[in-house]
């Protein structure tokens, strides 16, 4: 039989029908057609084409219109009656029942009198050459393709009948006032006929209820855990290679036309998407193969439009991911890792050119930005909930490896933005005006368009020990606890009221099992994912949209694009419960995939759950996601599932850091972070003072301030030692006083540089040439560059003067460890006033003037004119400054973790196997 669509039968045979009627059915259909089940085989009865237009000539029938039982009811006397029965009644049976019901009165006598007619041998059936006869006589009223159509696929066995086993009986026990004065017209044996009153028979004796029989767990051993294993690597390898032989370089690979597509900015996604899956299954070889193709090739200079969201969590979070995992590989790591590396500077490259989104009034960011200019002119204020709060995974990463609290800060202020425009009952809505914090769209639920948000609020408090995050996440899910939970089921509210919209399931909220299971929700979390997976067993698939009312996958979103959610949460919930019922689920999900979606050229995408079909599309996330979590679930001795036991001693510039310890938080593409890393690195930095650069101008107007020394001397003691050793080793520089301050007053006057004493926080646009590109940075970040480049590079020393060999050998930038680094400098926050001037000493003075030229002049040089682009450190002191959304009051309520354990330790592990469980304040 054909797939089922609603409207395709009712065209042709009721040609005068509106599409408000057409509604009315439909809605209809879908409240009964699900419990009317079919008696067995035995008798098998033929109900001819005559007795339906007898059934549906009763009046009471036709009088009651659409009011007819309540779902409840029907169900109820159904499973009653049918219990043990093993089909369903067809949904086009019922549709053809309702469009003879419909015909006008006149075309259904005629028609019924043509039924008799053509019956000339009194069967009380019609087979096709009737139907074609019938066809020709009432040309004007049907078409008679589409007829015969529906005449067939109401003919379940094909043999010109409408079979229906003792269909009457079951719309009689379903709708008893049904029983008017025609019914006797559907029965030739009174006996048949349940409106004729019988005598009672005895009642026998009742028979002791068996107990509901138990739902059959397989038990798995490890051999068969294993093997599931093998069968995902296999699956991984099958459409990686298809990737790289059907689609690299473009984005994603078309599985059924063995051929490429780019559909994220030509970046060959998938490749980046795929890094740390090889990575956590072993193939390290290719790992480090795929590394060196990266770092290559890939360039995002471009002038291209791209999402800021899709671009954080698939590229930016697989380029961290695999920077953080490429130890475990053989991968040569550069000194300093895993503060530094090539993975790293990649993914700040693409981090810096997303920072011009956030630069709204709000703090929320923009949906689209162009990588080389920013924010596209035109380009729409409204993007959705979770296009704003998930950056916290990504962006504080980069900030914790890299030092810059740029990225924290901004993705950090976006979460408390969509936290403060909360409704008054503690619902968000799915889109946003990022510009006025206006609502465009206020639905409230938990999938597609708010899902990763209340992960990452989970997870960003996990990662980074921020109480405030978890608050937000308990207060928004007593909301959704109230407004939008239904029988372990979430729906879609208005966020103002919470009265219902949408009763709907969504794929995309098979997410949150796992996210309840990271806060110590198991129990509750299987109630959720027993639901969840009951779809799945009804189509081999999950759709993206399930009608919670009629129970059916929705006629327009009842695709599977290979999502991973629902095995995301299997796999969190096995970590902790070990329930072998999830290994079963597992299992399930990889025979629906392997069945139905594997082509020659890899996996598909199942345009409809129903039938099956395929659609030439298979996403990055397959490989990031699906194939992962799947491949963790049956690997229990994988290194992601470390209980802490186990730690790794390297050696960084901040001395010794423990990493590997386990407790890998995963962004919401499946791109794990060790959290233990995020230790091993400097404190963000909180920003250069601005007062301290405006004292450097002083310097240089009046050439006898030596209050600039105080940035070298408030720093560390072996720093101070070293400066000064190199100072007093150099040659003075023969320069009278009087050009030295024409030449600084000519600097001035080119006006290049603007500063503010009022202000904190600056930055700079630098044009360096060391540099391929213009870039961002904070003024510290150049002071402190410029001072190392001067004074580490032997070369640089040479042309500037002749230094001893001693000195060569300890500033030569070939020994790292010996290096000359003001990482360590410390800008002090001065709210004093400056001491009056004072005239020093000449060779003080000299001094001053020999540590300026490079590092000042060359910054004078610079283009630092205004500019209209989004500057960083500016955004970075606005947000600072304004402190738009205060902290939370709760903040200190929540102690993440009851251990004393070490920082580096104390976080809940996403297999919710060490430490204990999070203690929370409800």
């Amino acid at each position: 039989m054909t797939a089922f669509d609603p409207f395709n039968p009712l065209i042709g045979i009721v040609p005068r029908l509106t599409e408000e009627q057409l509604e009315m059915i439909n809605t209809w259909f879908d409240t009964i057609a699900k419990p009317l089940l079919v008696i067995e085989e035995e008798p098998v009865k033929a109900v001819s084409i005559e007795r339906f237009i007898k059934f549906l000539e009763l009046k009471k029938f036709h009088k009651r219109s659409f009011q007819y039982p309540s779902y409840f009811e029907i169900m109820v006397k159904a499973e009653q009656l049918k219990a043990g029965t093993t089909r369903l009644l067809m949904k086009d049976q019922i549709i053809y029942m309702l469009d003879s019901w419909i015909i006008e009165p006149e075309i259904k006598h005629e028609l019924q009198l043509a039924f008799k007619v053509f019956d000339t041998e009194n069967r009380n059936y019609l087979e096709s050459d009737d139907i074609n006869a019938i066809v020709t006589g009432f040309e004007d009223a049907f078409d008679e393709a589409e007829t015969i159509e529906v005449l067939r696929d109401a003919d379940i066995n094909g043999d010109g009948r409408i079979i229906y086993e003792d269909f009457i009986e079951s719309i009689f026990s379903v709708c008893p006032e049904l029983y008017e004065e025609k019914a006797e017209y559907l029965y030739d044996d009174p006996d048949e006929d349940p409106s004729v009153e019988k005598e009672p028979e005895p009642e026998p004796e009742p028979e002791p209820v068996p107990p509901p029989p138990q739902p059959k767990v397989r038990v798995y051993k490890k051999t068969d855990i294993l093997r599931l294993r093998e069968e995902v690597r296999e699956m991984f390898q099958h459409a990686y290679d298809s990737y790289l032989r059907y689609a690299y370089p473009y984005d994603e690979l078309r599985p059924l036309s063995c051929d490429g597509v780019d559909t994220w900015g030509s970046y060959s996604l998938t490749l980046i998407d795929a890094l740390d899956t090889l990575a956590i299954m072993g193939n390290y070889t290719e790992f480090n193969r795929v590394v060196d193709i990266v770092l290559q090739k890939k360039n995002f200079d471009a002038d291209i439009n791209v999402s800021v969201f899709e671009t954080n969590i698939r590229i930016i979070g697989g380029l961290l991911s695999a920077h953080l995992l490429s130890h475990k590989t053989g991968t040569k790591l550069e000194p300093g890792w895993p503060c530094n590396g090539p993975l790293l500077r990649l993914a700040e490259d693409v981090a810096q050119r997303l920072i011009a989104a956030f630069d709204t009034t709000t703090g929320m960011p923009y949906g689209t930005i162009n990588l080389r200019a920013g924010v596209p002119p035109g380009e729409t204020s409204v993007t959705c909930t979770a296009g704003v709060g998930t950056f916290i995974i990504e962006f504080g990463t980069l900030s914790r490896l890299t030092g810059d609290p740029i990225y924290e800060e901004v993705a950090y202020n976006a979460l408390k933005a969509l936290y403060h425009h909360k409704s008054p009952i503690g619902l968000v809505g799915n889109h946003v005006d990022v510009m006025t914090g206006r609502w465009t769209a206020q639905d409230a639920g938990i999938g597609g368009g708010v899902d990763s948000y209340y992960e990452y609020l989970v997870k960003g408090a996990i990662l980074f020990e921020k109480p405030e995050l978890m608050s937000m996440f308990i207060e928004a899910r007593q909301a959704i606890e109230k407004y939008l939970k239904k029988d372990d089921w979430f729906v879609w509210a208005t966020m103002l009221r919470g009265h219902v919209t949408l009763p709907v399931f969504q794929s995309l909220e098979s997410y949150w099992p796992g996210v309840l299971s990271l806060i110590g929700e198991s129990d509750t979390a299987m109630r959720i994912i027993h639901n969840y997976h009951s779809v799945w067993r009804q189509y081999g698939f999950t759709p993206e949209v399930y009608n919670l009312g009629t129970g059916e996958a929705s006629s327009s979103r009842e695709s599977y694009p290979l999502r991973p959610e629902l095995i995301e949460s299997i796999m969190y919930l096995y970590r902790d419960t070990r329930d072998p019922i999830l290994l079963q689920m597992g299992e399930d999900i990889l025979r629906s995939i392997q069945h139905s979606a594997r082509t020659p050229c890899g996996y598909a995408t199942i345009k409809d759950v129903r039938d099956h079909r395929q659609e030439d599309r298979m996403e990055s996330f397959f490989l990031a996601e699906t194939t992962k979590y799947l491949y963790l679930l049956f690997d229990p001795d994988n290194f992601i599932h470390n209980p802490g036991v186990h730690g790794t001693v390297i050696n960084t510039p901040n001395g010794e850091c423990i990493v590997d310890l386990g407790g890998y938080v995963f962004n919401t593409e499946a791109h794990p972070i060790d959290p233990s890393m995020l230790y091993c690195c400097h404190e963000a930095k909180h920003g250069i003072n601005i007062s301290e650069v405006h004292r450097i101008y002083q310097i240089l107007e009046e050439e006898d301030n030596i209050k600039f020394m105080t940035m070298i001397e408030a720093s560390k003691e072996k720093v101070i030692n070293d400066t000064t050793a190199i100072i007093e080793q150099k040659e003075a520089v023969n320069i009278s006083e009087p050009d030295f301050k024409n030449e600084i007053s000519e600097k001035l006057d080119q006006n290049q540089v603007l500063i503010k004493t009022e202000t904190r926080t600056g930055y700079v646009n630098i044009d360096g040439t060391e540099r391929e590109k213009t870039k961002n940075e904070s003024l510290v970040d150049i002071v402190k560059e410029r001072i190392n480049s001067y004074y580490n590079n032997t070369n640089s020393l040479e042309q500037k003067e002749d230094s001893t060999t001693s000195l060569e050998e300890n500033t030569s930038s070939t020994e790292y460890e010996n290096k000359f680094d003001v990482d360590d400098i410390i800008v002090p926050q001065h709210s004093q006033d400056i001491e009056p001037l004072q005239t020093p000493s000449g060779n003080r003075a000299r001094e001053v003037f020999k540590m300026l030229p490079k590092v000042i002049q060359d910054f004078l040089n610079s283009d630092w004119k205004s500019r209209e682009k989004c500057e960083p450190q500016h955004l970075l002191e606005r947000i600072r400054k304004e402190k738009r959304y205060p902290d939370h009051s709760d903040t200190k309520r929540y102690e993440l973790l009851l251990t004393p354990a070490p920082s580096f330790l104390q976080r809940i592990s996403l297999a919710g196997e060490f430490l204990n469980k999070k203690q929370l304040e409800m």
